[in-house]
């Protein structure tokens, strides 16, 4: 390939690079920033999310241009369709604006910017302008744009070409210098030509590496191309030794989908799905192995313009035990919690860390072993406890215990889903006959006696006792109280409250003929107040309320 192509091209690509950059100022300049004066009526008290959106535009917007300004463009393409007519695109990393001389910008991340993947000689279908075109590569040049001493240059470049190969030139700007070289001495111009020559080498030319940290590669190759531009909905696993790009991959992914310019129609209706709670733009989460890793992750992220905070990039061990303090709450915190973690232990055996997959098939065949025993005990148990005999959505429950084995629990929670009104009509209708007979009860008692609610509080004011795991079994008995075990203002309240709590625990063991839970039934209620009330009972049968006021001061 001769020199003068060589030139031309740099003269060409140099323009274009400064005209981007320019044009990306003048925005700046001219845009400023968007207010409410932008519309033509308006009310900042009751439209605040149509003013928040428009200055989360004007954000966008600003910061594209700023983007453009440091970065203009990354490659130039040569396309030619099926007649043999030739375009000429500039590719930008991320954003796009027109340019006054009409040549074309397009993002990385639109269709067109696919062909910067694709070896050149490739062709491939792309719609523009509402009509499908077949277009093919015949020329690409990656551009790495710099400023140096007021002017624009690439180096580091690589020029592909469809009939001459493949060229590394080191510096754009250097080109045109050896064009303007000055009359002068005939040897020192002889040495400055074969200087600039030598900045001209076919093939590739190594790269020196500088930093550590992960590599900026602005253009993927053509198979990472297809991956991250996978449907929105698609799921993939990416596997490969370090340095293969994986990282990479699934940034471009996150920059491209993040962008609702760039997704389809099916894509679109993805990311605005009814019922979704967070937004479409911070809807991800990326996992690291280390904070260090982290640290690069993020200026990769900020190369493609992507907001990466801390809330998106996490290491699994701090995501972890935020959930298991935090959400699940089983590590002690200040406000609950039992375990308290500790990182050194070793709790798991050798064979599970070599290959965990046998322990977790196990531990989720005994899960669905354990949910379907407990659905089939709980249909027996509604039999039973049926006011009338075949009521329909006893019958129902029934006959979903008997086809779980062969289901999918998906299935069998669809099924639950559909008659949940019904379930809970019929647990409200049970739970009012319980706590009439309780209040009638609580009410017998307190007839017998005025003053036991107040000894029954001074008592369990002096118990001094953990509170104990909750009874999983009350679990809808107890929907009317406090279920963080927050106290009544009054200790007669506190006192009554943990007396039901008691009765109801001790009538469920009754009637399934089962001792006495380990756990109390309430976070404030002993294994001593379960007994009192027992003895309570005793003594309303035998008629004896005596007896259990000597009973229950002795205790």
């Amino acid at each position: 390939m001769s020199q003068e192509r060589f030139e031309a091209l740099a003269e060409e690509a140099l323009s274009t690079i400064s005209e981007i950059a320019d044009g990306a100022a003048q925005k700046l300049a001219s845009e400023g920033h968007s207010s409410a004066n932008s519309f033509a009526s308006g009310n900042t008290l009751t439209g605040g999310r149509a003013y928040q959106n428009l200055a989360n535009i004007g954000l966008a917007n600003r910061e594209a241009w700023e983007a453009l300004q440091r970065e203009p463009s990354i490659a130039r393409l040569v396309l030619e369709d099926d007649k043999g007519k030739a375009r000429v695109v500039y590719i930008a990393r991320k954003s796009s604006l027109p340019l006054a001389s009409g040549k074309q910008l397009a993002s990385y991340g639109s269709p067109i910017g696919r062909f910067a993947e694709l070896p050149v000689g490739e062709e491939a279908s792309v719609t523009l302008q509402g009509q499908r075109q077949v277009l093919s590569l015949v020329e690409k040049i990656s551009l790495r744009p710099s400023m140096a001493d007021g002017e624009w240059d690439s180096t580091g470049s690589q020029y592909r070409h469809v009939d001459f190969g493949v060229f590394s030139i080191d510096s754009l700007r250097a080109l045109l210098h050896a064009v303007g070289l000055e009359a002068g001495d005939e040897l020192d111009q002889l040495l400055e030509q074969a200087a600039i020559a030598n900045g001209v080498q076919a093939g590739i030319g190594h790269q020196i590496r500088t930093a550590m940290g992960l590599r900026d590669q602005p253009i993927l190759d053509q198979f990472q191309g297809e991956i991250f531009r996978l449907p929105l909905d698609s799921e993939l696993i990416i596997l490969g030794p370090p340095g293969t790009g994986k990282t990479t991959t699934l940034i471009k992914r996150l920059g491209q989908k993040l962008d609702i310019d760039n997704l389809d129609e099916n894509e679109r209706r993805v990311a605005r799905a009814p019922g979704q709670s967070t937004p479409h733009d911070s809807s991800w989460l990326m996992f690291t192995p280390s904070d260090l890793l982290k640290h690069y992750l993020k200026e990769a992220f900020n190369r493609e313009q992507v907001p990466a905070s801390d809330a998106r990039i996490k290491t699994w061990m701090a995501y972890r035990n935020d959930i298991a303090r935090n959400t699940l709450g089983i590590l002690r915190t200040a406000n609950g919690g039992k375990y308290t973690f500790k990182p050194d232990m070793a709790n798991l055996a050798a064979a599970v860390i070599v290959d965990s997959r046998a322990w977790y098939e196990a531990f989720s065949d005994f899960h669905e072993h354990r949910l379907k025993n407990q659905l089939k005990d709980g249909a027996i148990i509604v039999k039973e406890s049926a006011r009338v005999a075949g009521m329909p959505i006893v019958e129902d429950l029934q006959q979903l215990a008997k086809g779980l084995d062969n289901r999918a629990w998906m299935e069998v929670y669809r099924d639950l889903d559909k008659r949940e009104s019904q379930l809970k009509a019929a647990l409200e209708e049970s739970k009012g006959i319980a706590d009439d007979l309780l209040k009638q009860e609580r009410n017998r008692v307190f007839n017998r006696d005025k003053a036991v609610f107040q000894r029954l509080a001074q008592y369990l004011a002096n118990l001094q006792q953990e509170d104990d795991e909750p009874d999983e079994e009350a679990e809808f008995d107890e929907d009317d109280t406090d279920a963080s075990g927050a106290q009544y203002p009054s200790d007669i309240q506190n006192a009554v409250k943990a007396y039901l709590g008691a009765l109801r625990t001790l009538a469920r063991s009754r009637y399934r003929r089962r001792n006495l839970p380990k756990g109390s039934p309430h976070p404030r209620l002993s294994n001593g107040l379960v007994m009192a009330c027992r003895q309570t009972l005793c003594c309303w049968r035998s008629g004896n309320a005596s007896a259990f006021r000597t009973d229950y001061a002795a205790s």
